[in-house]
């Protein structure tokens, strides 16, 4: 007989919130990249050194990281105000959804709202619907995989409460389920891909979550 669990985390996240500097060539788990993604073609505009013609991703893996472009932005006005933050943006499902977000380079975690989520939060970030996506598959925490039927009812899985510590931001909770989804490392679906797993919020605190100019958060 299966039986869902709560699971409750820690992770200490490295947000420096007066630059949030994150490197721009993003390994991206490469090894874990989809080879069936469309071919890659930076834009010439960029300055470095770039690929002159389309290559697939696999011969791209064996000689460079993924390079992903951040915009800097303002944090959310009168929480942070004058501070800045370097974002990307990332789709996810099919059809893609779109989402901006931080790159966490301390924690594993891919954390985006649900659309169920009721939290101030919430209200003013794009949220993940896992019924529009053909490509997400509810699942557990261990990664069993939660049948169609199953995935309406709350019981039948596995939820999870994490506790984000950072330096400058303090402590806060998020707290969601877990689906597996196709990840694109662009607005755009097609560039380098990858399925993983997905928090998806229905619970979010105001600090720090308030204060991130973003939708959610993907850890490498």
């Amino acid at each position: 007989q299966f039986s869902a669990k709560t699971y409750a985390m820690t992770v200490n996240t490295m947000y420096k919130t007066m630059t949030w500097i994150v490197v721009a060539a993003v390994l991206a788990r490469a090894s874990q990249l989809d080879d069936t993604c469309s071919a890659i073609q930076p834009k010439a505009a960029r300055g470095n050194a770039l690929l002159q013609n389309p290559m697939t991703l696999s011969s791209v893996r064996k000689k460079r990281p993924v390079v992903v472009p951040l915009e800097r932005v303002t944090a959310t006005p009168g929480l942070l105000d004058g501070r800045h933050f370097y974002v990307s943006s990332i789709s996810v499902g099919l059809p893609p959804q779109r989402f901006q977000v931080l790159f966490d380079t301390s924690g594993g975690l891919v954390v985006l709202p649900h659309r169920s989520c009721k939290d101030p939060v919430c209200d003013k970030r794009a949220s993940l619907s896992t019924l529009r996506s053909s490509t997400s598959i509810a699942m557990n925490l261990s990664g069993t995989v939660i049948r169609d039927e199953d995935r309406r009812h709350a019981a039948m899985r596995d939820s999870a409460t994490v506790t984000f510590a950072t330096p400058d931001l303090g402590v806060g909770n998020v707290s969601g389920i877990f689906v597996q989804d196709r990840v694109c490392l662009s607005a755009t679906f097609g560039r380098p891909c990858t399925r993983t797993g997905i928090l998806v919020a229905t619970r979010m605190e105001e600090m720090p979550f308030g204060a991130l100019p973003v939708d959610g958060i993907v850890g490498l």
